[in-house]
């Protein structure tokens, strides 16, 4: 002990030690806190630049992406948040991990708004900049620091949201390079080494070179191309629309594009448009342009699709390789993924293509983002516009759409007679079973499920109000005997219920079926877990 505080005073007193909170500047030293904040506050900044990066919206449909926020995702991303400091707002993790079932359900909403707005609130773009000393660096300089940003713990929820679904999309769509190491699950610098001792022993086992390369990128997190960054993401097919860059911008961009890479191809350009009055197509070359009226039935999908079909009949120039321009990724990219099960529209654009370019024809298809002042595309837009009573009219109907519309129609009718029927005030309404996906793939468990959902279990509570049993009341308790009696308040299960509320890692003891039903439904294991009560419960 004495030869340890013997080493403090004497490092203390020694020169030769440097001091970190003196940083030298413009050939003088600065010890004042605030100055030095200053000081690093500008250098800092001086490193970070204004950017206007492609804004990405997430109107598109994408299973992995786009869909609304659930509640098991919120649970375990707080679940798995650690207890660091917190950001400017002050507020820890620890007191997301505390609260109930009620007051996480409005952080849910509240981050769904941020999700569908896609504007993030400007208090979580305040943050506590600490700067960390780099190591084996002079600590006296600027330099040999850098920037730790403490964000909100509100911010940093909703970030591990989207950068877990990233991931999954990522990983589960097999688009990441096998040799990506970094902020993967079971990856981390071990792996990565791992792969390349692997590597180095085979190459020693069979006698050959082995040569490797070590990049270190200076201030690479500074000098990030936001551009190039989102250009990589739309390689790896994030569907994301750019509709919200200036005009002026995507005009430019891509009159230059189609001048770089599409120099003497012919241009079409096509749309297809639907209102409450018409449904129409248009396709505009320098030389002629169309426009019908289709079926009011037909999506606008279909409309898309078939104005390009029609553009191919009618506006393709002999001896020359054609350039179609669409604002339909939709269009553009089931066509990309074309398959036996496709739309049928898809499948005949896909046969007049293949038939063109048999003739040796070349046809490039081009997505262009629409209403950006893509002279081309303005123009296919307002022809299709124009349509009015007058106009030509092909009377044909994608066989798709009518199914749509049938079913919409089956199940309108389906929904009114049952609302005007007994059942609706004996049962109440009962969610689309169709909507319900597969829990388990166990069809058994499956269905026991979604009974339990609709609480259509076969109970005493139930089977009274169609007259199948004398007394709805339980035994025990005399309440009425329904599944969410059992589940949650019948003394019998008492027990039970104790140890499913320690399965699920439920808290409180007095919660409502909905609450329960979201705890269920965390995670699979929680939902097996379940399954495997129920018989306790009497219930199967």
């Amino acid at each position: 002990m004495f030869f340890k505080i013997l080493n403090k005073l004497s490092s203390h007193t020694n020169p030769n030690v440097k001091n970190h909170e003196i940083i030298f500047h413009n050939n003088r030293y600065v010890t004042n806190p605030i100055k030095q904040s200053n000081l690093f506050a500008n250098h800092f900044s001086s490193y970070s630049h204004e950017v206007q990066p492609i804004p990405l919206d997430y109107s598109t449909e994408n299973e992995f992406l786009n869909r609304n926020i659930e509640f098991w995702e919120l649970k375990r991303t707080i679940s798995k948040t650690e207890n660091s400091t917190p950001g400017a707002d002050n507020i820890p993790s620890i007191w997301f991990k505390n609260l109930d079932d009620a007051s996480l359900l409005k952080i849910m909403d509240m981050l769904q708004q941020q999700l569908d707005s896609s504007v993030l609130p400007k208090v979580w773009k305040d943050t506590i900049i600490i700067p960390i000393p780099k190591p084996d660096k002079d600590k006296t300089k600027l330099t040999s620091y850098r920037p730790i940003a403490l964000t909100s713990v509100f911010c940093k929820i909703f970030e591990r949201i989207l950068a877990h679904r990233v991931t999954h999309f990522l990983t589960s769509q097999k688009k990441l390079n096998p040799n990506q190491h970094g902020f993967l699950p079971f990856r981390d610098n071990h792996t990565a080494i791992y792969k390349i001792y692997s590597a180095i022993s085979e190459a020693r086992k069979n006698k050959k070179i082995f040569a490797a390369v070590s990049l270190d990128i200076k201030s690479a997190y500074d000098s990030v191309h936001v551009d190039a960054l989102i250009f990589k993401c739309l390689q790896l097919d994030f569907y994301f629309q750019n509709k919200e860059l200036p005009p002026s911008i995507i005009s430019s961009d891509s009159i230059e594009c189609i001048q770089s890479f599409f120099p003497n191809h012919f241009i079409i350009a096509t749309d297809g448009s639907k209102s409450h009055c018409y449904t129409s197509i248009a396709g505009f070359s320098y030389l002629q342009q169309f426009c019908y009226r289709i079926h009011p039935l037909n999506s606008v999908f279909t409309a898309e699709v078939l104005a390009i079909c029609q553009a191919l009949d009618e506006l393709v120039v002999p001896e020359k390789d054609i350039l179609i321009l669409s604002d339909s990724f939709s269009a553009l990219s089931s066509l990309k993924n074309i398959s036996f099960h496709s739309p049928k529209v898809i499948q005949s654009l896909a046969a007049k293509i293949h038939i063109r370019k048999n003739l040796n024809k070349k046809i490039a298809l081009l997505w262009v983002s629409g209403h950006s002042g893509v002279s081309w595309n303005e123009k296919a837009d307002s022809i299709a516009k124009q349509v009015s009573d007058f106009s030509p009219y092909i009377d044909w109907i994608a066989s798709e759409d009518i199914l749509s519309h049938l079913k919409k129609q089956s199940f309108q009718i389906t929904e009114g007679n049952y609302h005007k029927s007994k059942y609706q005030l004996l049962i109440g309404n009962i969610p689309d079973i169709l909507t319900i996906s597969k829990w388990t793939g166990n069809r058994v468990q499956d269905r026991l499920i979604a009974r339990i959902i609709n609480k259509t279990i076969a109970t005493p509570g139930l089977l009274y109000r169609f007259n199948l049993h004398p007394d709805p009341l339980c035994r025990v308790c005399n309440e009425i005997n329904d599944v969410s009696h059992i589940l949650l308040k019948c003394q019998k299960y008492a027990s039970v219920r104790v140890i499913l509320r320690r399965k699920l890692n439920i808290v409180s003891a007095n919660i409502t079926y909905d609450v329960l039903l979201s705890h269920i439904l965390t995670n699979k294991n929680h939902l097996l877990a379940f399954v495997q009560t129920l018989k306790y419960f009497d219930i199967d």
